[in-house]
């Protein structure tokens, strides 16, 4: 495969995505993972090539709004009005701060990374918020993705059968480990481009599976294939050697047990169904030969010392790093996009910023200094306030739409706390598209109903004409 063969493919989906702009951000999801697997068969594995997936996101916004779509955060403000100053405050900073990373570089491609890696969720935020008109949109949008990435993760016991094909190699040098009795431990990547990116996706696609499966009527029917599954997307997962996967799933199913009961004084059935499937998957793994019959004892292993490291981790990469970085690159920062992922690449990363930004704090404060450290807390708290408010209305509503709301907003909590640990998967396109999708979504709760079609987002023809907001 070449790149000009690439580019007719994403040319051929971006006019799909454009006739079909509800179509089209599914298509989008799937395309993520398409250019991860195409990326290893072009010569020289260029970067660009996964950002291909911005062409039909913007192909998927111009359908939208050819349809009449809005997309328009304005009803979110309306709501939470609190959301827009520190929203704005924080998009002006980034704008100035882009500004200063191609100053400080002299590469144009530094400030446009900036821009990506902080502005790039903003057109999911817009899509799933007109997307999701009820709990089914929702649904689809779950399924769609854990079936691409249980696709994608057949590539990794591939590599673990010994199969020696170019698509199940990792993009670079690839990636080694250590079990806790030494021995290296090969991280494969399947069709994903690296470990890192596997372990991310299956340990989401664990967390919808969950959601899907709690959010049905009669989950005693569902358990077997759901179990299957889900082993299967662990597995997966454990080989990848990436302990962070684990952690998010521990963090979403926490604080996915902490909405329930909170909200739902009668979700009890629901937490000890989730906990008893918990229960049995570890089981499985440790208790039975399952672990070594599928050579996954010494990857586990690896995995079940999350515990300390990842706590030690969090304190070295936050909070103890933020002087560090401060003496480093000033009170101001070194502007944005500076010690982004793929930086590296074009005079910024770890040489430029220090190894002391490795987690999301140290590189927020790395680029955007001090203000970046009192905005961006300060716009997730706003957000989390706001989302704690629809996670509460949702809980009186109950039913599946609870589910869902209680689903999404724990999926952010726990990528907002991995994100202190290390930002580098929160460079990649494809990755903060599915973030912004999910908020947009969480966003649109609310308004949305359960079997029931609520009112389209898309407006009437003479509205469309005059560019008027709906009243």
């Amino acid at each position: 495969m070449i790149a000009a063969d690439v580019f007719v493919i994403t040319g051929a989906l971006a006019l799909l995505c454009l006739a079909r702009w509800r179509i089209g951000i599914l298509v989008t999801l799937l395309f993520g993972f398409g250019l991860d697997t195409m990326r290893k068969l072009v010569p020289g594995e260029p970067l660009y090539l996964n950002v291909l997936v911005f062409v039909l996101v913007a192909a998927t916004l111009l359908g939208a709004r050819r349809r009449g779509v809005r997309l328009s955060l304005r009803p979110i403000f309306a709501r939470g009005s609190v959301l827009r100053v520190p929203l704005i405050l924080f998009l002006l900073l980034i704008a100035i701060q882009s500004v200063a990373g191609f100053a400080r570089t002299g590469s144009p491609v530094i400030a446009l990374i900036g821009l990506v890696a902080y502005l790039a969720p903003l057109p999911g935020v817009f899509l799933g918020y007109a997307y999701a008109r009820r709990t089914g949109d929702v649904r689809r949008l779950m399924r769609w993705y854990v079936g691409g990435v249980a696709v994608m993760a057949a590539g990794i016991y591939l590599a673990r059968a010994g199969y020696d094909w170019t698509v199940l190699d990792a993009v670079g040098s690839g990636l080694v480990a250590y079990s806790s009795t030494g021995q290296a431990l090969d991280l494969p990547s399947g069709f994903f481009r690296a470990p890192e990116v596997a372990a991310w996706h299956t340990a989401m696609a664990t967390c919808f599976l969950l959601v899907l499966f709690l959010s049905r009527r009669k989950i005693i029917a569902h358990i077997w294939p759901t179990a299957a599954l889900g082993l299967y997307l662990l597995v997966a997962l454990v080989f990848t050697g990436r302990r962070k996967g684990l952690v998010e799933i521990g963090l979403f199913v926490l604080a996915y047990v902490f909405f329930l009961v909170r909200f739902r004084k009668r979700a009890l059935k629901t937490v000890l169904v989730l906990g008893a499937l918990t229960v049995t998957a570890i089981v499985l793994v440790t208790v039975t030969d399952l672990g070594n019959a599928l050579g996954i004892a010494p990857y586990y292993e690896r995995g079940a010392s999350v515990g300390m490291k990842d706590a030690d981790r969090y304190w070295r990469f936050t909070t103890q790093a933020l002087w560090f970085t401060i003496q480093r690159n000033g009170w101001l920062g070194a502007g944005a996009g500076t010690g982004s992922q793929g930086a590296q690449y074009f005079g910024g990363g770890s040489q430029l910023v220090g190894y002391s930004a490795e987690g999301g704090l140290g590189k927020v404060v790395a680029e955007l200094g001090i203000p970046g450290l009192l905005l961006l807390p300060l716009l997730v708290a706003v957000a989390g306030l706001y989302l704690w408010k629809i996670a509460r209305q949702a809980g009186r509503g109950g039913g599946r739409r609870a589910h869902y709301a209680y689903g999404l907003i724990a999926f952010l909590f726990a990528n907002a706390v991995m994100f202190g640990v290390a930002h580098q998967i929160f460079g990649d396109p494809h990755v903060l598209y599915l973030i912004g999708l999910v908020l947009g979504m969480a966003f649109a709760i609310p308004e949305m109903g359960g079997g029931t079609r609520r009112p389209s987002r898309e407006l009437p023809p003479a509205m469309e004409a005059s560019n008027e907001p709906a009243s």
